[in-house]
């Protein structure tokens, strides 16, 4: 309940920016709204993952971004909401075993909503390449990499699952 809290907190914040602030606005008001009505896991990942989790979903939040820059990541940000949405009451931030969605971006990817995050990074970063925005990035991307693993340790079904969908990221490359 407090994950939702906070990203409650953050769609007040992004709605009060305005602009790029709105399309993030409603990213953190459906993780509120689908972290409040989430299924109950069958079993979690260990706490240090978790907390792994929550870091580097807030990790982004420390880049240096202007309002331009900020609208290069739209097209990450777009994925990233399809793939909540087919998520449904699966969705959490921390690795967790729901029920697991095949559907929509998840067809075609293993991870759509982290290659949409990803996605939404790299935009912003080419448009603003600060050292700053940089070390975060490489931060994230580490983080995002052990996430994956413990996700995919976790969630049932899940070696069935990568067989029909081969690729986390990617298509054709990973």
């Amino acid at each position: 309940m407090l994950g939702a809290v906070m990203f409650v907190f953050l769609f007040i914040l992004r709605a009060q920016q305005g602009g790029f602030g709105w399309p993030l606005a409603v990213q953190s008001g459906l993780a509120a709204v689908l972290l409040v009505f989430a299924r109950n896991p069958d079993s979690r990942a260990p706490l240090r993952e978790r907390l792994l989790a929550w870091l580097s979903a807030f990790l982004p939040m420390g880049m240096e971004v202007g309002r331009i820059q900020a609208w290069a990541g739209l097209p990450g940000l777009t994925l990233t909401i399809w793939a909540m949405l087919a998520l449904g009451r699966s969705f959490d931030v921390a690795p967790a075993s729901r029920s697991l969605v095949m559907s929509g971006p998840y067809s075609l990817v293993r991870h759509p909503m982290y290659a949409g995050e990803l996605l939404s990074l790299i935009g912003i970063l080419l448009l603003a390449p600060t050292a700053q925005n940089f070390g975060i990035f490489v931060l994230f991307v580490l983080a995002l990499l052990m996430r994956i693993r413990a996700e995919e340790k976790v969630v049932a079904g899940y070696e069935q699952y990568a067989v029909l969908v081969p690729w986390r990221l990617l298509p054709y490359v990973w």
